[in-house]
Order: structure tokens, then sequence, then C-alpha cells
């Protein structure tokens, strides 16, 4: 059975969202009723939409489904694909990727996959740090090394070389601190998930 809704609101007392029907006085049907979805699947719809109702009772009726819309000109979806969205944003399940897409754009983005791209940082940072452990090598080498039994070709000149010492590469601690995070996958939504401070 079809209904309007006037409007829907989460209730912070036992978390669930409740619907208020404008049609909801016929037949003694309660103004407000309790929404049900599929589990895991959480929303607050706009108001003054089609909500599919059913009656339990006279005085209890459930929305059990939503007359979803979505106008946006850019907005396309294919047969075997689905999406999730929001007033700002799609996230596009396709059939050649998973994307993100902000509402009333043509920005649409694949969707990162984290495993992969964790791989790529470590990879990245340990680079980082091998150079910077590389050059500070030749670092320490160059500022110690010293030509002996060489006659200098100008009297300013002297035999110990530099003249001037080489200033240190840069060492960037968060880098290094970075490499374990990533190897223990901290950045991930996971199990092993702690928050960067």
């Amino acid at each position: 059975m079809q209904a309007i809704m006037k409007s829907a609101t989460r209730n912070t007392e036992d978390g669930r969202v409740k619907v208020t029907l404008s049609t909801s006085t016929n037949a003694g049907y309660a103004n407000t009723c309790e929404q049900y979805n599929d589990y895991g699947h959480y929303s607050v719809p706009l108001p003054t939409g089609i909500v599919n109702i059913e009656q339990q009772t006279l005085s209890n009726v459930v929305v059990t489904g939503y007359n979803n819309t979505i106008t946006d000109e850019h907005f396309t979806l294919q047969p075997g694909e689905s999406a999730n969205y929001s007033t700002g944003w799609y996230q596009i399940r396709a059939n050649d990727g998973v994307y993100i897409q902000k509402a009333n754009t043509t920005s649409k983005e694949n969707e990162m996959m984290g495993n992969s791209t964790n791989h790529i940082l470590l990879d990245m940072a340990n680079l980082l740090v091998n150079i910077i452990t590389y050059l500070q090598t030749i670092e320490t080498a160059y500022n110690n090394h010293i030509h002996i039994g060489v006659m200098p070709s100008t009297p300013d000149q002297v035999s110990g070389v530099p003249q001037t010492p080489w200033i240190a590469p840069p060492v960037d601690t968060d880098v290094t601190n970075d490499i374990p995070r990533l190897t223990n996958g901290q950045n991930l939504a996971g199990t092993n998930f702690t928050p960067y401070l």
C-alpha cells in the first residue's frame, strides 16, 4: 500500500528512524511509523516522498520502502549496477568498477583499493628513507674527505677538502614513523585501524 511521507527523523533515544505520514490518520493509521529496511542499511529520507507501507494492525503501520528518485541528469545506472546516494554524493557499484560521484556534476572517480594503495605508499616511504640514508652517507664521506700530500695551486687553498661542509639532507621522522603504520595496516578501514594523531 502506498502513502505520502510528511517527514522523517532519527529518534536519538532509541536510534530508530520515525516516519510521519501525511495520510496517516485515514483508517486509524498511526501518525508516526517505524521504518524497516534491509539489514545494515540506515537512512533518513527527504520529506514528501512516496512510501510503501504495510499495515500490521489498525494502529500499527510500518514503512517498508521508499520510491527512491534521482533526477540528476549526470547520474546514470546500467542493468546490473547499484548505488547508494545522499543529497550530495553517489557511490556507484558499476559493472566496470566502484565510483564516487558528486551530485549534479560529471565528476566521477574510482574508489581506491585500500590494500594495494597501502602497498604503494609503503614502497614510496621506504624509498624516501633509503634515499635519505644514502645522502647522509655521501654527506659524511664528503665532509670527512681530506687530500694528503697535495700542494694547493693558490695560496688561499688548503689541502683539507671541503672548505664548506655540505648541509645535512632532510630527515623526516613522520615518514619513518609512517612505515610501521602502513606495514600494520593502521591507515586502512580494518581491524588494525588507528586514527592518525
